[in-house]
């Protein structure tokens, strides 16, 4: 699927910044932390500059596809988000994004949580958390899946077990900023 290869890609390559304006935002003790911000397709949220928006693109009429990484090639933050023009069940989504992950011949000792009621943001959501190894480190995930006013949202993210104090704040900054338009 055209996802996972995209998903793929934007895990492995870091490009330059999209669709983004300088900005600063208070955001709890993360208030001195300089931000950009992301317009989405129908949504919006900020991200330190040490983060890069590395895929920002229309896969259909109706899903759009978007990732934020941590800069560095020896970073492993990451988020993506993909959006639907339409309502679309939250587990499915979510069992979507788990089969595709099955697929990748780079992921080995992949291990889900059950799917739960979350919160993303102020967001009501539904949520299964996921580790995996890859290229010999630990990494761990969620896959985060909500609907509002006819549209759907999947967000995944994921980090190596041995970066998550350095990605802690961008992801923070990003779920405490994330809305929908």
């Amino acid at each position: 699927m055209k996802i996972s290869l995209t998903l793929l890609l934007a895990f492995l390559l870091l490009t330059s910044c999209k669709n983004t304006t300088d900005t600063n935002i208070n955001i709890g003790d993360d208030s001195s932390v300089s931000k950009n911000k992301h317009q989405g397709n129908g949504f919006s949220f900020s991200y330190p500059t040490d983060w890069n928006v590395t895929d920002d693109e229309l896969i259909e009429e109706g899903l759009h596809y978007m990732a934020v990484e941590k800069k560095g090639i020896n970073s492993s933050g990451l988020m993506t988000v993909v959006s639907f023009d339409y309502t679309m069940d939250q587990d499915l989504m979510i069992d979507m994004n788990i089969e595709e992950l099955k697929l990748n011949s780079f992921i080995n000792n992949l291990n889900f949580a059950p799917i739960e009621d979350d919160v993303f943001s102020t967001i009501k959501s539904r949520s299964s958390s996921f580790e995996f190894s890859t290229m010999g480190l630990k990494h761990q995930g969620k896959i985060i899946a909500f609907t509002s006013e006819g549209s759907s949202y999947v967000l995944l993210t994921q980090e190596a077990l041995e970066d998550h104090q350095v990605n802690l704040q961008g992801f923070r900054i990003i779920e405490n900023s994330f809305s929908i338009d």
